[in-house]
């Protein structure tokens, strides 16, 4: 027993006092004295016991808070570096995409003002000059009549060339589109597999943690249970020793009385 437990003098005096007991061959009473002695020792024994309990208690579960504390930090801080990497992403998408539609719309407007000029048949070329030929012979009716067949031709002829051109201007732009959405794809491809190889850490980064906590745990279950046997068997020893000094004490008094009755 700790020499400050303040049941230490107590127990010291009733110690004392047993083995006066058994030098004056009182065993009875020493049995007594020897009840009350193993009483404040299990006293003592139960309130280490709970001590120790406590302590280990503390013990695994500071070592929770510290494997929890450390687990938090290092979630946040992938979380941290998978957010800034998605706002990255979004960056470059939209990036992207406006330098698209910027290259479009100037590749459309290239296309457009490259793109050749109207050439009007043999017929309309000749039917205004039959037109221009009649006005200049004075034969205006013939002429206004020229005119409006040469006019109604021209629409037509025109009504044609722009819809020839809007179809060719666009399966140009549709060739630069696909290209454009296949650039679009490989960014975003590219994109995925860096977020699924940041996930992938974090995911063997938090195993190796948690591997790493429950090793600890174990140890530290395994020094407890260790500590727990060593203060049982140190308990027992000490009973033990005890008791075995009471016996040879007990003995050795009983020698010396009947020697003394041998002699008498």
């Amino acid at each position: 027993m700790d020499k400050e437990n303040p049941r230490y003098e107590e127990l010291k005096k009733l110690m004392e006092e047993k083995e006066s007991l058994v030098k004056e061959g009182k065993y009875l009473e020493a049995e007594e004295i020897k009840k009350k002695i193993l009483s404040i020792k299990n006293d003592s024994s139960s309130q280490k016991k709970g001590s120790l309990h406590s302590l280990q208690v503390k013990q695994r579960q500071t070592l929770e808070d510290e494997y929890k504390s450390e687990r938090k930090v290092l979630e946040e801080k992938w979380d941290k570096k998978i957010q800034e990497f998605v706002e990255l992403g979004k960056k470059q998408e939209k990036e992207l995409v406006e330098m698209h539609n910027k290259k479009m719309e100037e590749y459309i407007t290239k296309l457009t003002a490259e793109y050749p000029h109207i050439k009007y048949s043999t017929e309309y070329l000749n039917g205004r000059l039959q037109e221009n030929k009649l006005a200049k012979q004075e034969r205006y009716t013939e002429a206004a009549q020229k005119k409006t067949q040469n006019d109604k031709l021209q629409q037509k002829e025109n009504e044609k060339y722009e819809s020839e051109r809007s179809e060719n201007i666009n399966k140009n732009a549709e060739s630069l589109g696909l290209k454009q959405e296949q650039d679009l794809n490989v960014l975003r491809a590219r994109l995925a597999r860096i977020y699924d190889l940041m996930t992938s850490k974090k995911e063997k980064e938090l195993e190796i943690l948690d591997n790493k906590f429950k090793g600890k745990k174990q140890e530290l279950i395994g020094n407890q249970m260790r500590q727990i046997n060593i203060t049982e068997n140190a308990n027992k020893d000490r009973a033990w020793e005890g008791s075995n000094k009471l016996t040879k004490m007990a003995l050795k008094n009983k020698k010396e009385n009947e020697t003394l009755e041998k002699a008498n």
